[in-house]
């Protein structure tokens, strides 16, 4: 089993990149073309590990924020907070074409969106979002949103701590009810 850092390491490559080859992944990571192909001996196997590493972590992230507790605003916020690390892995699991297709996955990544949808929606019927825009506009918005703060904290232009208020008013100024 490979380590958990080579997966992590693999997804960020391959975020950047999607055209990476076995061969141009091993070379990235600073491994041999052999280390990587005796964890995954296909470009798919490793494709597959990512996404079941990045499932499990967004899982485990998105029971801990209890986003069916509270206000939705408010649960909205710990969601943030709890999947903001994760915002490479969340990312890659968003943008792999490929996971729609595998019938292993395609569950998992179907109930963490459902899960979503559901705080979403509750923002949505309390009139924090607006009504008028498609609610699955809102799980693309929160996505891409969650990514680029991810990103921003990276880069070192946001404080981690400060995240979810930066993604908060972005995403509610764009989305949220006006009087």
């Amino acid at each position: 089993m490979a380590t958990p850092d080579l997966l992590n390491d693999a997804t960020q490559a391959l975020n950047h990149d999607r055209t990476l080859t076995q061969a141009g992944l091993a070379s990235t990571l600073g491994i041999g073309r052999a280390t990587l192909h005796r964890h995954y001996p296909t470009r798919d196997a490793l494709i597959h590990a990512i996404a079941e590493e990045a499932l499990t972590l967004t899982e485990r992230a998105l029971h801990a924020a209890q986003p069916d507790e509270g206000p939705a605003l408010e649960a909205l916020d710990r969601v943030t907070l709890a999947l903001l690390p994760l915002g490479h892995r969340y990312h890659f699991l968003l943008t792999e074409p490929t996971l729609d297709r595998d019938p292993d996955l395609q569950p998992r990544g179907a109930a963490l969106e459902a899960s979503l949808h559901a705080l979403l929606t509750r923002a949505r019927d309390d009139g924090t979002l607006r009504a008028d825009v498609p609610a699955a506009w809102y799980l693309e918005t929160y996505g891409m949103l969650l990514w680029a703060t991810w990103n921003a904290v990276h880069a070192g232009h946001l404080a981690r701590l400060d995240a979810p208020r930066v993604l908060r008013l972005t995403f509610i100024e764009g989305l949220g009810s006006r009087p």
